[in-house]
């Protein structure tokens, strides 16, 4: 046999090899229709596979923790707090995500016409640093949750409270100006 023949031959049967291969290959995959519901588990998946879904669930609600503050009354222009936890440590490992108050039923009984319904001047996450005359919110600090009320007369019970989850490596702070 003259070479060309032979390298002729060769490819052709490399070709049906691959190709037979590759037909062998699709009738034996296994697809999702094949698996029934609950019958693969972490255990059965590839440890990268495992890691990758061991981040996800770490970036996700994992950790998250919602807080809630009771105070007995809370007066007209007073501000009111929750921390993300309850050591000014522990809370810092937390940014509040969401926050707000509630007025309605927060003495736990079942009449609402008692209840005040004071203006909520300001509301957004952060801590208070209570020193000196002029408390203020602390610098960079997302870790809680602070209502200001408003000048109107009241004298009511209020929850603050608070969704914070676990903090990323770097929460930036961005203000738009318009």
């Amino acid at each position: 046999m003259n070479q060309s023949r032979i390298l002729t031959i060769g490819v052709a049967g490399a070709a049906l090899a691959l190709t037979a291969g590759t037909a062998s290959a699709a009738t034996s995959m296994i697809t999702s229709h094949d698996i029934k519901d609950g019958a693969v588990h972490r255990v059965d998946l590839s440890p990268n596979l495992n890691k990758t879904l061991t981040h996800a669930n770490q970036a996700g609600t994992s950790g998250t923790v919602y807080r809630v503050a009771h105070y007995a009354t809370a007066g007209s222009g007073a501000v009111a707090t929750v921390s993300c936890a309850d050591t000014e440590k522990r809370s810092q490992r937390y940014v509040a995500v969401a926050g707000g108050v509630q007025m309605l039923n927060a003495d736990g009984d079942t009449d609402i016409t008692n209840d005040d319904n004071p203006v909520v001047s300001d509301s957004f996450p952060g801590r208070m640093d209570w020193a000196g005359d002029a408390a203020a919110p602390k610098d960079g600090r997302l870790d809680g949750w602070i209502v200001r009320f408003g000048s109107q007369q009241m004298d009511t019970p209020v929850n603050i409270w608070a969704i914070c989850m676990p903090r990323a490596a770097n929460v930036s702070v961005q203000t738009n100006n318009y």
